[in-house]
């Protein structure tokens, strides 16, 4: 003869063996049934009977990082979600703690892996212009060396050091664009500032640089070395890329300022446009692989993001920063979305 189950009994099975942590809790917010899962789970006794928001800060310590779960004291990671019920209220637990910890460790391998990468790229780069240096130097300590070879020489080891000081710069640049110190500031003077620093180099490669800038004021809230470097850097690419007439832009629309960049040197290839904001990818010689990263970075930092536009006519870089119209003291900080990496 068959051995009929209730479907009371069953649930109660069901509601026992369920791996995920099931609590409910009556209209005045009281735990008046629980499974054994979510006693394991939160590493207590008995819940029947107490209040749930006691029970919350007895049992729940949350950290920075939780993210979408929730941390408890013995260490597990909860992922937690409630749901109203006709008298009362249903609180379900599933334990991530296991598949963070996994997280984590993929995570931590694929910063290892990057540092390798960037340690393998700084290493190369550094090491031609390192290497030049010392053969300078050393052809400078020659007693014998006639006075124009040693000018000659001196001038080689100087442009030698400055070009590892440059890459330098852009690594600590790129290092510190996750967090700056901001302050309320109107983006025409950081386009006039760059425009008058930067005569010296286009004169030197016979280029024109013309501004096409909108009334005042453009406020917006950003670091000025971050945003005058930034704006720099796309002006010398675009110089050192063969432009011969560069044009610095400077709009605004409802909510943005919009900083453009725009020269009339070669097109920058499809596949090389896919990757040109990647931290270390560049197709110079004598190259970090930065300095695109870094505008890319400071554009995200200020919450604003980074445009390109190239075909056979001109090639267009465009950062675009929204409006600001509050009030904030000049030793706020900003971070990035990636550090709040």
């Amino acid at each position: 003869m068959p051995n009929f189950v209730s479907d009371a009994e069953l649930y109660q099975e069901i509601f026992e063996k369920e791996p995920s942590a099931i609590i409910i809790l009556d209209e005045r917010g009281v735990v008046c049934k629980v499974n054994q899962s979510a006693l394991d789970m939160l590493g207590v006794e008995s819940l029947i009977g107490r209040k749930w928001y006691q029970v919350i800060g007895e049992v729940f310590r949350p950290q920075q990082d939780d993210g979408q779960e929730i941390s408890t004291k013995n260490g597990k990671r909860l992922q937690v979600s409630t749901k109203p019920l006709s008298h009362g209220q249903l609180v379900q637990m599933t334990d991530q703690t296991a598949t963070r910890e996994l997280t984590d460790k993929l995570n931590h391998m694929e910063r290892l892996s990057s540092l390798g990468k960037m340690a393998a790229s700084l290493a190369h780069q550094i090491r031609t212009p390192l290497s030049a240096a010392i053969l300078y130097a050393a052809n400078l300590g020659n007693a014998k060396l006639p006075p124009a070879s040693r000018g000659i020489f001196q001038k080689k080891l100087m442009s030698r050091l400055q070009a590892l000081e440059s890459q330098v710069s852009d690594i600590l640049m790129y290092a510190r664009s996750g967090e700056q110190s901001v302050k309320s500031l109107d983006a025409v003077d950081i386009v006039e500032d760059v425009s008058s620093s930067v005569v010296s180099l286009v004169e030197k490669h016979g280029a024109e640089l013309t501004t096409d800038i909108g009334p005042r004021p453009m406020i917006i809230l950003g670091n000025v070395t971050a945003l005058n470097g930034a704006i720099t850097n796309l002006v010398t690419n675009a110089i050192e890329a063969g432009a011969k007439k560069v044009n610095i832009k400077l709009e605004a629309d409802e909510k943005n300022i919009v900083i453009s960049v725009k020269n009339d040197g070669p097109m920058i290839p499809l596949n090389v446009q896919r990757k040109i904001f990647e931290p270390f990818f560049t197709t110079k010689s004598n190259g970090t692989g930065l300095g695109l990263a870094v505008v890319a970075a400071v554009a995200k930092v200020h919450q604003g993001r980074l445009q390109l536009l190239s075909d056979e006519k001109e090639t267009v870089f465009s950062m675009i920063i929204p409006k600001y119209e509050g009030t904030l003291e000049p030793t706020e900080s900003m971070r990035s979305a990636d550090n709040v990496a």
